[in-house]
């Protein structure tokens, strides 16, 4: 045998020994949405047997932090199609551009609750094999995503029976000029109402006591957001709103978000109905 096949022989093995099960089919696709005003871009991840079989699967959404998009989970994270393999889920990652997934009431184009609530979730449930229920459909997010999750969650409890943050940006009223939030809720000193209902440390408080299968908080110990998560913990503790909060070592980035995600999703999965039993969580330092 030559050397050259030998070498056509052994390095797809290799490559194979070294990437098992990563299988998982990512489409990058647009829908029209009315709220929108345009074409807006969307990931899919869809797990290995999806195209193997006529089962139907359970859905995370994953929603993209300030300044990111909605391909970003996918590059950054590559475990999440190796889990969507592993526990049989469709991941899917709407595109929030900088609105914090707000309606904006600024530009009457910009109405991302309205995309993803009104177009995104019934699209997702109408072009797939989905479980098209609140009790196996979960929403999570990292920084502005982590609060656009617990903000739709909030408001549409019909839809997630799961909701979730990482690194999440829970009060939006300590950054009156930053992070592009005013250009969706206009100026806060003159719509100081309109931003105490979109603050996540107002509203989640006040939600229904066992109104969620699942609340997970998680924060890293060096993060700027920290301070908020924690205060978001002790004001869901007095409320007797049942959650978990994760603190583990971990600034605001992708090396943590990396590592916090997983046992997020992991916990996700074991609380549906329905879905491949999960291996045993991570071992995390809860508060």
């Amino acid at each position: 045998m030559s050397h050259h096949s030998f070498l056509s022989l052994i390095i797809p093995a290799l490559v194979a020994s070294l990437c098992p099960g990563q299988a998982a089919e990512i489409r990058n696709i647009t829908i029209p949405s009315k709220a929108l005003q345009r074409e807006a871009p969307l990931t899919i991840v869809l797990p290995d047997d999806y195209g193997k079989s006529e089962k139907k699967y359970p859905v995370i959404y994953f929603l993209h932090g300030h300044g990111d998009n909605n391909t970003h989970w996918v590059s950054r994270i590559p475990l999440i199609p190796q889990l969507a393999d592993e526990l049989g889920f469709i991941a899917v990652c709407p595109d929030g551009q900088k609105s914090w997934y707000f309606n904006s009431y600024t530009n009457p184009a910009n109405q991302f609750e309205t995309h993803i609530v009104q177009k995104i979730v019934p699209y997702i449930d109408k072009n797939f094999r989905t479980i098209a229920t609140r009790d196996c459909r979960a929403i999570t997010g990292n920084s502005m995503g982590g609060h656009g999750a617990l903000y739709l969650g909030t408001r549409h409890p019909q839809l997630f029976a799961q909701i979730g943050s990482l690194s999440g940006g829970v009060n939006i009223i300590a950054w009156p000029k930053g992070f592009n939030i005013a250009d969706s809720l206009g100026a806060y000193e003159q719509n100081t109402k309109r931003w105490e209902d979109g603050c996540i440390l107002h509203i989640l408080p006040k939600t229904k006591p066992d109104t969620y299968r699942n609340i997970l908080i998680s924060c890293g110990d060096q993060d700027f957001f920290l301070q908020d998560n924690k205060r978001l913990d002790e004001k869901l503790t007095q409320a007797g709103i049942r959650h978990t909060f994760t603190i583990t070592p971990g600034a605001h980035n992708w090396t943590y978000w990396k590592a916090a995600a997983t046992p997020q999703i992991r916990t996700f999965i074991e609380a549906m109905p329905f879905g491949k039993p999960a291996p045993p969580k991570h071992q995390t330092a809860v508060k």
